[in-house]
């Protein structure tokens, strides 16, 4: 069984941008100092640690549950993937925001390392994210429950309506959300190289397994289908709106943040001013119109 030209044109295509994507983020890495991951705008550092730690623990409980359930053929699937990918985040995030507090090492270069590091998994696994809920719930789901087999569909439904597939369908966008709301990573556009890249590594994976087995990981990749192509470039778009979104949630974070720093600083200035009313201003003589100051006096 050989794969269509025109999904290896989208692959090649895929991966030409991939790469350009990586070589300009990777020399901007190494010139730049990286965004501090353990900075706060809302909460504390600890606060910052604990809710990592919460999510660390909470996605190391299903994957090693899955993976005592299911064993090893549960690593076929790209949500699977995304599920040890989103766990290694919060386990680097932790240990960076525990240096941030203990200060060991913080003078070395494996700090600096570490922030880069994770700024490259948080951009690949949030987009990841979108891309797997939305076509797990939008293409998969209703696609498999129209398997005219019920023993089939009974199957499929035990496996997407349970606690494992809301968590890596569902809650992994809740925890994310949570760290894009907590954090300071500001938006960076040629961080798209390593979503790229991932998404292209898994490809691969797919195409071996294919060629080995004869049928797709997913009915969705079936490239015997006619006009498979479509599917492929669908999800190259949709890794696109991912990325954007996500690159849209950080903005509005960021512009949040500038308001609410700007309103402080209102406050201030009005705590500094007592005696201005809500609609004082000069007056011809140097008085104040329009507030509770007292006009000056005749000398």
């Amino acid at each position: 069984m050989t794969i269509p030209t025109s999904i290896i044109v989208i692959q090649l295509a895929a991966w030409v941008q991939t790469t350009t994507f990586l070589i300009v983020w990777l020399r901007k890495a190494r010139k730049a100092s990286p965004p501090d991951v353990t900075a706060s705008a809302s909460v504390s550092q600890r606060t910052l640690l604990v809710y990592r730690l919460a999510c660390l623990g909470y996605a190391l409980f299903i994957g090693i549950r899955q993976y005592l359930d299911r064993g090893s053929i549960a690593f076929v699937y790209y949500t699977v993937w995304n599920w040890w990918l989103l766990t290694a985040y919060f386990a680097l995030a932790a240990l960076a925001s525990w240096l941030a507090i203990s200060r060991k090492g913080w003078s070395s270069a494996k700090p600096r390392t570490l922030h880069w590091v994770l700024v490259a998994i948080f951009h690949t696994e949030a987009s990841a994210i979108v891309v797997v809920d939305t076509i797990t719930w939008l293409v998969l789901v209703p696609m498999l429950m129209a398997d005219p087999d019920p023993a089939r569909r009974a199957m499929w439904a035990s496996r997407l309506f349970c606690l494992e597939s809301y968590s890596q369908h569902g809650i992994n966008a809740l925890m994310m959300a949570g760290e894009i709301a907590l954090g300071c990573l500001p938006p960076d556009l040629w961080a798209a190289g390593g979503q790229g890249a991932w998404a292209g590594v898994y490809g691969v994976w797919a195409a071996v397994f294919f060629l080995r087995h004869g049928r797709p990981i997913y009915p969705f990749m079936d490239v015997k289908r006619p006009h498979a192509w479509v599917g492929f470039l669908a999800m190259f778009c949709l890794a696109w709106a991912g990325f954007g979104l996500v690159q849209g949630g950080l903005a509005l974070r960021m512009r949040a943040e500038r308001r609410s720093v700007a309103l402080a600083a209102r406050k201030v200035t009005s705590q500094n001013e007592p005696l201005l009313g809500k609609n004082a201003h000069p007056g011809p003589d140097g008085g104040i119109v329009g507030g509770r100051a007292t006009p000056p006096s005749d000398q």
